[in-house]
Formats: structure tokens, sequence, C-alpha cells
């Protein structure tokens, strides 16, 4: 690398359905609002936070029951069990510190286990709000 030089390499940018079969090295996604506020959030409130997608969600469920289900999902059933939803407002005026949380939503966690799948390391999540 070129002395003053801070990178060196290149970039890709890609839509999460745009994704790669395996995805080498860091990765950043970017999220507007909820998922990458919301994880920021628990990540200093809970007492465990899962990332989960619709894949494995289920079965985070049933490994730790006593966790708590916050985010959004299409899944009917799945809305019945939401003890908060995806508003980063409301995840933060829910009674969760301390508590194991398993968080989902629509598309960022969606990503996140994208990525982590697919090999990326260490994963960023970035946003704003």
């Amino acid at each position: 690398m070129e002395k003053g030089k801070i990178f060196s390499g290149r970039i890709n940018i890609a839509f999460p359905w745009e994704l790669p079969e395996t995805v080498a090295g860091p990765a950043v996604m970017f999220d507007v609002n909820a998922a990458s506020h919301n994880i920021a959030y628990l990540v200093n409130v809970a007492g465990e936070l899962l990332v989960v997608n619709k894949d494995n969600v289920r079965k985070a469920m049933n490994l730790i029951p006593e966790a708590v289900l916050a985010g959004e999902s299409d899944d009917p059933e799945l809305q019945k069990k939401f003890i908060v939803n995806n508003s980063a407002y409301n995840i933060s005026k829910a009674e969760l510190r301390g508590k194991k949380v398993i968080l989902i939503t629509n598309n960022g966690t969606h990503t996140l286990n994208e990525l982590w799948e697919k090999g990326a390391d260490p994963i960023i999540v970035a946003g704003y709000v």
C-alpha cells in the first residue's frame, strides 16, 4: 500500500438479492433505521441477543423458550408471539433489560444472517435514522 493511503482494495456494493455465493472478508450492512438501530440498542440492553431470520427463528425459540420475540414477520403465527414490534421507539420503551431477546425483521436480520452464512467476517452493522 502506498504511503498515506488508508485503503487499498476493491469495494463491492450489492443489494441483498445480488450477494455472491460466498463473501470472503469483511462486510458492512447499511440499514435504514429499524434493524441496525435495534441491534445496537439491544446489544447494550438485553442479557442475550439472537439475531435471526425466517429460516432459524423457530429453532431459536425452541432452544431458548424463555426468550422474548421482538421485531416483525409476515408469518401470522409469529406475529402473535411478538412482545414488541420493530419500531426503534417501541423497542427502546419495552422492558428488555437483562432479558434474552430474539430479534427478527423482514430485511435487516435476514441480510445479516445471509452475510454470516456466506462467510463474511467481520460484519459491521451500520445505519442511519
